[in-house]
């Protein structure tokens, strides 16, 4: 008789334990896979045969499990798969264990009763070496894991980078150690939020995911600790295979905590020997050293990966690096890269352009969070800006790139941009209160005479050392200025923009060649398809629809001016910093005692709780607006400005006269 309902199939699941039995709960659809899963089944019977027309199908048990994992994949994990009917001789075992899954038990019946000798079906069937059973692969290319991160702006660079899996390291000894469980907690909340909202993965579901990394630690701490700081994943290194079962961890919520199982080996032949508990979620192998449990820095010989059968899905670990990482991520057996020290200026410090390079040569793919065009981005378009990202990588390894390119900025730029202590209005906020008492306001304002000026002239010398002859432009606001820089350095340049402006001339006069599109959109389109046509150009996008790398070189770029205003400060962290833009203000995400506001709603710095988004009406912004003309003679054009100045007099206000807050503005 079948059961359809998931509270009857539970009653009869807990009556059969009761009496010390174990069941086997079969189903045929993908509705009664999930039914079964969440009544608590461990022993799940999948029937090839066709109960309609009785026709077999060696792929059934696979496709629903399969299913199974996309739907359910932690409750997945820790079951028993049982494929029925269709083996009448070794080929078709072979065919139900070499799918990818793991598929532990056959059941032989059928084929048994009518064999003529049923002795020698039974030895051709258990004869020789078992079935190979393939590790677990649904993916072309790796997921990745950055190890030990423990800051806030490194685990945001990650994330950008399209990390799938961070990990928090609970180890003492570590230099990557976190002792401070709120700041661990708080990083979850960030990766939590970060979720790419792309379909969920077939093993792992939403990502990306916090690990917990431990290292011998007891059951009860880390069951303790996933309350406290809310992983998603736990890694455990140092462990005998029968020292710690995975089935007495759990989350919060009392569901299962995935496990990845670490095997640590001196030889690649201890492998044939190596033993791991029942029902973890992958197992990860890393290189042993000495009396270490990993994260050496050392690499073994990977070769031997493609040759294991295993039923679970493999993590390399340990020695992965800039120079073999495409190797890494190019191994078929890989399910996850998992990169911890390669990715370090030194130990326990992350390096961005590391974990750039790590990204790209494992994932071979442009960061889905980065991606904000509205238009395909074909395998030619995909190429091209991964060679643009490589090549720009390595030529601003060089410090001659950015010392030249400072050059510039001070000869053409107008670098460093002033900083303008607004005495007059700090005085009358200060007036305004019955304390007397209001922050020092300075005022600081990228391109205020040339907008566009300073990214223009970045992207007027990376063609020149990318060895372009031409390059094209789109964006409207910044125009002008990838014009002069373009005119300065004696580089051909068209740009495409969406509005007739009064600059229009100017440009032209200097050699521009302007086209007007129909929208935004459209001038990134035509710029985009016209520099996949022609591999003399350089192409330089200032627009918050760009795909990635852009807004990576963006941030680059502003990250150098995080300096300028440091030294211009005399290198004393102010209060507040209020901008037009995150990427002016990344670097001081891991400041203490710096407030930051920014303009643009950028999910992954507003989820580190450390930014705030600037909030103020319409009427604030005016008034705001006529007190900086009134006291400094200042024009702020754009809105975002507007918002700026009227957050900082309201920060200033509350404030005492000690106090110092900057208003950055991009124009």
């Amino acid at each position: 008789r079948r059961v359809h309902g998931g509270e009857t199939l539970q009653s009869l699941i807990t009556f059969c334990r009761s009496i010390g039995l174990e069941p086997l709960v079969e189903v045929v659809t993908e509705q009664e896979m999930e039914i079964a899963l969440l009544s608590g089944a461990k022993v799940l019977g999948i029937n090839n045969r066709d109960l309609s027309t009785f026709k077999i199908n060696l792929l059934r048990a696979s496709a629903l499990i399969r299913h199974a994992y996309i739907r359910l994949p932690e409750l997945a994990q820790k079951v028993t798969f049982v494929s029925l009917s269709g083996v009448n001789g070794p080929q078709d075992l072979s065919t139900i264990c070499s799918t990818g899954y793991n598929i532990e038990t056959v059941l032989v019946g059928t084929s048994l009763m009518r064999a003529n000798n049923p002795t020698d079906l039974i030895s051709s069937l258990t004869a020789g070496p078992p079935p190979r059973i393939s590790t677990i692969i649904l993916d072309d290319r790796p997921l990745l894991k950055v190890c030990g991160i423990r800051y806030k702006n490194q685990m945001v660079a990650a994330l950008r980078e399209g990390a799938d899996f961070i990990g928090i390291m609970f180890f003492e000894k570590s230099a990557r150690y976190i002792a401070n469980m709120n700041l661990a907690r708080e990083m979850v909340t960030v990766i939590e939020s970060c979720s790419n909202n792309s379909k969920p993965h077939s093993i792992w579901g939403t990502l990306p995911k916090a690990v917990g990394v431990f290292v011998k630690e007891s059951a009860e701490t880390i069951n303790k600790l996933a309350v406290q700081v809310g992983f998603h994943i736990v890694q455990l290194y140092g462990y005998k295979f029968d020292e710690l079962d995975p089935s007495t961890l759990h989350k919060p919520d009392g569901s299962p905590l995935p496990v990845i199982w670490t095997i640590s080996i001196s030889d690649p032949s201890e492998l044939e020997s190596a033993k791991w508990p029942k029902g973890i979620a992958a197992l990860c192998i890393d290189k042993k050293v000495g009396d270490s449990f990993g994260g050496n820095s050392q690499s073994f010989d990977w070769s031997i990966l493609s040759k294991l059968e295993l039923r679970v899905p493999l993590v390399l670990a340990g020695g992965v690096n800039e120079s073999n990482a495409d190797k890494a991520g190019s191994i078929k057996a890989i399910s996850i890269v998992d990169v911890s020290s390669g990715a370090e200026k030194q130990p326990g410090e992350k390096d961005y352009q590391k974990i750039r390079k790590l990204a790209r040569s494992v994932k071979q793919h442009i960061p889905s969070s980065e991606t904000k065009l509205h238009i395909t981005i074909s395998d030619s378009l995909t190429k091209k800006l991964l060679e643009l990202e490589s090549e720009y990588i390595r030529l601003t390894s060089h410090t001659s790139f950015w010392s030249e390119l400072n050059n510039n900025w001070q000869s053409h730029g107008h670098r460093p941009s002033k900083l303008y202590n607004a005495t007059l209005l700090t005085d009358h906020i200060r007036s305004k209160s019955s304390t007397r008492q209001g922050a020092s306001i300075y005022i600081k304002s990228e391109n205020s005479s040339l907008p566009g000026i300073t990214h223009g002239l970045f992207h007027a010398l990376l063609a020149h050392w990318l060895g372009k002859k031409r390059i094209i432009f789109a964006g409207d606001k910044q125009a002008l200025g990838v014009a002069v820089a373009c005119y300065v350095l004696r580089l051909p340049c068209t740009l495409y923009i969406s509005e007739k402006n009064s600059d229009m001339d100017k440009m032209n006069m200097m050699g521009t060649t302007v086209v007007l599109c129909d929208n935004e959109t459209n001038a990134v389109e035509r710029a985009l398809q016209r520099w996949t046509q022609d591999n003399q150009l350089h192409c330089a996008l200032l627009t918050n629809i760009a795909p990635h790398p852009y807004s990576t070189m963006t941030r680059d770029v502003f990250g150098r001016l995080s300096h300028e205003l440091l030294s211009q400060l005399n290198g004393t962290l102010p209060n507040v910093i209020i901008s037009t833009s995150s990427s002016l203000v990344e670097d001081f995400i891991d400041k203490e005692g710096v407030e930051l506001f920014i303009a643009d709603s950028d999910a992954h710095l507003l989820a580190t709780k450390r930014a705030n988004e600037i909030s103020t009406n319409q009427q604030e912004e005016w008034s705001a607006f006529l007190d900086i003309v009134s006291k400094e003679g200042l024009v702020f054009n754009s809105t975002n400005s507007m918002k700026c100045l009227a957050t900082a007099i309201k920060r200033a206000s509350v404030l005492s006269n000690d106090a110092t807050i900057v208003c950055w503005t991009e124009a």
